[in-house]
Order: C-alpha cells, then structure tokens, then sequence
C-alpha cells in the first residue's frame, strides 16, 4: 500500500433506500386521506412530519458519515461537520471485538484516541481495507482483541 492509498470507510448507501421510501409513503398517506375524506388531515400531516424531519436525519447520517485513513492518518467526517483528523500515533487503544455466531462473524473496532473514540464495524463499506491497514500500521501492542462465540 502506498503513502497516497486512501482508504474510506462508510455506511453502506443501501440503509438509505429503506428510508427514502418511508419518506415517499409518508407523504402520500396524510396526501390520500385528505382526497378522500375532502377534509384537511392535520393531525395525519403533523405525525407524518416529524416522521419524514426524522427520516431526513437518519438520510443524512447515513450518507455523510465517513472514516478515511491515508498515510499516517485517520480523518473522521460526521453528518455535518469539519473533517477532525488524528494521527495514528495518537491512538490510544483499540478494542476489537469479534462474535461469532452460527450464522457470521461479527467484528466491531473501537478506536479511541486521546478524547475521543470511533467505531466501526464489518456491515460497513471498507472494513476489511480498514482492518488491514490498522493492523499493517497500529503496534499490536495497542490492539486488545475481544473473541466471543454464541452458540
């Protein structure tokens, strides 16, 4: 891997197709009842806003949020917001956890700098680049591996 690689780590873009057809059906159901009952719904149009201000929300989480690590750095952009940048010196512990199930493996990495912790987890778009990168540049010394089966 090169200095210039750029790993991105994100939510998957597919949790967003759920709620952009709740927020079709939201606006098509209070639209409905007031063509047919020929009276206006507000009750039906207040529920179904703070419906769809919830829906827009979860959309912008879902499609904003991302992790990227390059070089000897880890660049964190929430929802909306700056892009913090740490460096890979600065972190503090990982904590690795890895359930194994009868169905799949589940991992979750929790990186933890100095005031602050992030996480990510194998249903994420880029977590097995991520991984690989982490431990290729991480000391193992700073790598706690949590290991759980459920049967």
């Amino acid at each position: 891997m090169n200095e210039t690689d750029e790993i991105e780590v994100s939510i998957s873009k597919d949790f967003a197709n759920p709620v952009k057809f709740l927020i079709i059906i939201s606006l098509l159901i209070p639209t409905i009842a007031t063509l047919i009952s020929k009276k206006l719904q507000i009750g039906l149009y207040i529920l179904f806003s703070i419906i769809i201000l919830m829906c827009f929300v979860s959309l912008m989480w879902i499609t904003r949020t991302r992790i990227c690590f390059t070089g000897d750095e880890v660049s964190v952009q929430r929802t909306i917001g700056r892009r913090k940048k740490y460096l890979l010196s600065d972190i503090e512990k990982i904590v690795w956890k890895r359930n194994k199930t009868r169905l799949m493996l589940n991992e979750n990495m929790t990186i933890k700098f100095k005031k602050t912790a992030l996480s990510i987890d194998n249903s994420m778009v880029g977590f097995e680049e991520a991984a690989a990168f982490i431990k290729e540049r991480v000391p193992s010394s700073k790598i706690e591996y949590i290991d759980k089966e459920f049967k």
